[in-house]
């Protein structure tokens, strides 16, 4: 694997556990109700009949809203209690949990991982060990979507540097470097369906990030991790 432990894990977790209490804060204030221009791309172009999804990190639970009420299952995972519990008390159709999504048990009979904005918020370690969970979790032909921050966005280098590639501002960030990714994600078994890197996806009063976008297919090939 090219993704590689951190240089400074002390300081790295530290500032993980200080974003548990910035995003607690965030969504006492912040909750958008629209879908993302990601979430509206996977459901139009790849999902085209109703499917078991997880997604990792849910924050206000626009995306999670909308699939559910697209007809997929699926089940929200995030560390942020206000955020769990906003969504639990205002959508309690939802299927919202509290917890690490880099740390979940097996989960059986899904056919999607979709994760937007959210490899970018764990270190590393993290975020290798969610993506060889979905690798292990997802059958043949399972489908894993990506959003995330790269190493060429506008962001990267601000603030205080806590280890490779990942910054503390208000909150810590992690640029992803793109073809770090795209070995990796081969190497646990994935083919590549979409993979592309620019601007224009998520446009929001003004900040227009350099994104990767990424739709990943399970294959069929044996993959030891």
């Amino acid at each position: 694997m090219l993704m590689m432990m951190v240089e400074n894990v002390e300081d790295q977790s530290k500032f993980m556990n200080n974003d548990t209490g910035y995003w607690n804060k965030y969504y006492k204030n912040h909750f958008i109700d629209e879908a993302s221009p990601f979430a509206r791309f996977c459901h139009e172009t790849y999902l085209e009949r109703p499917m078991r999804m997880v997604e990792f990190g849910s924050g206000s639970g626009r995306d999670l809203r909308f699939f559910h009420h697209a007809g997929h299952e699926v089940t929200g995972y995030d560390t942020s209690e206000e955020a769990v519990s906003h969504i639990r008390k205002s959508y309690p159709d939802l299927d919202m949990v509290l917890g690490d999504f880099s740390e979940l048990d097996a989960i059986e009979g899904l056919d999607i991982v979709y994760s937007r904005w959210t490899l970018h918020s764990v270190d590393e370690e993290a975020g290798e060990r969610a993506l060889k969970w979905c690798a292990r979790n997802l059958p043949e032909s399972g489908l894993l979507l990506i959003e995330v921050r790269t190493v060429n966005d506008g962001l990267f280098g601000e603030g205080r540097s806590v280890g490779r590639n990942a910054f503390v501002t208000d909150h810590y960030r992690r640029f992803i470097i793109p073809e770090e990714l795209k070995q990796s994600l081969v190497e646990m078994g994935f083919d590549l369906e979409y993979f592309v890197e620019g601007q224009g996806f998520s446009v929001y009063k003004g900040d227009d990030p350099v994104l990767l976008r990424v739709v990943a297919k399970r294959s069929a090939r044996p993959v030891e991790m």
